[in-house]
């Protein structure tokens, strides 16, 4: 059942920079969508107007039916929603007990225990925990709240494999079992395999692919490594320290193919990034190194992806 949507959203800045593009969707409860694509491409510019924390600039959100801005966003934001923020934004002078009780009157203590705090550390000042710490005082807040929706930016950003792993399935759960709509911002793989839905924005556009099984059961174990579709491309670029400075390199060297645009991200399994490795080797290109002053950046080329088969090329990887 549908319960958010987006119709022809539209978003840019001084009316010029657009941001976002007739993007339409439905989001229904019960499911867990992630929302990927690459820094500055409006992910979570959408989920701010998701949550009515900003207004477009064409199109509407709508929220059970109704326009979130007839609505009053304001309340919106109080009935329907729950946010995870990616600068976490609590209240500094406050505990992560305390924090908790401001969005529910459930018993704080077992969420934050189940998110990995002890009771002793419930208890501390939240600017006296790590970032990771604060992160899941963010999460407990948000899971606490009975709210419909849950929007979250990067949650697993700063924690552990682990205990990201752990997080993913508790926010799984709570779209499977508690009958939530679960909207991520996300750049991990592992986290994206588990959604039931995935958004990939680019160029201000949003494709949409309900995520094929067989990805989704391949274990989060293996080596997660985002892929984008387009050309088989190789190239490095060599930069040298300029002297007498502390941090300015200066370009010795480029050796490049242009690249075309790509569609979208997946994730290439372990069989398929030794394939990469292999072709890597027998065209002479290795992994990108430090040798002495000089620095590498290195683009690489695989086979086929595993969303669409076309053939694409990896996300640049680099040494510094």
């Amino acid at each position: 059942m549908s319960i958010l949507e987006t119709k022809n959203l539209g978003y840019s800045y001084n009316g010029k920079s657009k941001v976002l593009e007739d993007i339409s969707i439905s989001f229904d409860v019960g499911k867990m969508y992630a929302i990927l694509g690459p820094s500055g491409c409006g992910k979570t510019t959408l989920l701010s107007l998701l949550g009515g924390l900003d207004v477009p600039t064409k199109g509407e959100v709508v929220c059970n039916g109704e326009n979130i801005n007839k609505l009053g966003l304001a309340k919106h934001r109080h009935e329907n929603v729950s946010f995870i923020f990616q600068a976490y934004n609590l209240i500094d002078y406050m505990n992560s007990i305390e924090n908790v009780k401001l969005t529910s009157k459930k018993a704080p203590l077992p969420i934050l225990e189940r998110l990995g705090l002890t009771k002793e550390e419930t208890k501390r000042n939240v600017l006296k925990l790590s970032g990771g710490q604060q992160q899941r005082v963010a999460i407990a807040r948000a899971l606490a709240s009975d709210t419909a929706i849950l929007l979250a930016d990067e949650p697993t950003g700063n924690l552990d494999e682990d205990t990201a792993e752990e997080i993913t399935q508790i926010l799984k759960e709570s779209a499977h079992e508690l009958k939530r709509c679960v909207i991520i911002v996300t750049h991990s793989g592992a986290l994206a395999k588990q959604a039931d839905i995935v958004i990939k924005l680019r160029k201000g556009k949003a494709q949409i692919f309900e995520r094929p099984e067989e990805i989704n059961k391949q274990s989060t174990s293996q080596p997660q490594n985002p892929v984008y579709c387009g050309k088989i491309a190789y190239g490095r670029r060599t930069r040298e320290k300029v002297k007498g400075t502390k941090n300015e390199y200066k370009q010795v060297h480029t050796d490049d193919y242009i690249l075309e645009d790509g569609q979208h991200e997946g994730i290439v399994s372990e069989e398929l990034w030794q394939k990469v490795h292999a072709k890597r080797l027998a065209t002479g290109i290795k992994q990108p190194s430090r040798i002495g002053k000089e620095r590498s950046h290195l683009l690489t080329g695989v086979l086929k992806c595993p969303l669409c088969g076309s053939s694409m090329y990896t996300n640049s990887s680099r040494m510094d």
